[in-house]
């Protein structure tokens, strides 16, 4: 496996865990934020 293979990698498990976390906030924001700012 050379280095730039792992790099990729990791350059896309970065991207899918952004995704998730954004997702995860985005949900949850829903639920905490929006009765909070009131």
């Amino acid at each position: 496996v050379s280095k730039e293979n792992i790099e990729v990698r990791i350059h896309r498990a970065r991207k899918a865990l952004r995704k998730i976390v954004q997702k995860h906030w985005a949900e949850r924001g829903l639920q905490y934020e929006l009765p909070a700012s009131r």
